[in-house]
């Protein structure tokens, strides 16, 4: 559920944020939590 939480903050943050560069860096923060998460939940 924070996962969940964080990763919705950061994405209205990309989408709200004006400059590209940001949005993008935000983008890879997400890919990256979203990525250890997986890992971690269905790595056998």
């Amino acid at each position: 559920m924070l996962y969940f939480l964080l990763v919705y903050q950061i994405i209205r943050v990309a989408l709200d944020v004006g400059m590209p560069f940001y949005s993008y860096i935000c983008t890879g923060v997400v890919a990256m939590i979203f990525f250890t998460y997986y890992r971690n939940r269905y790595d056998d």
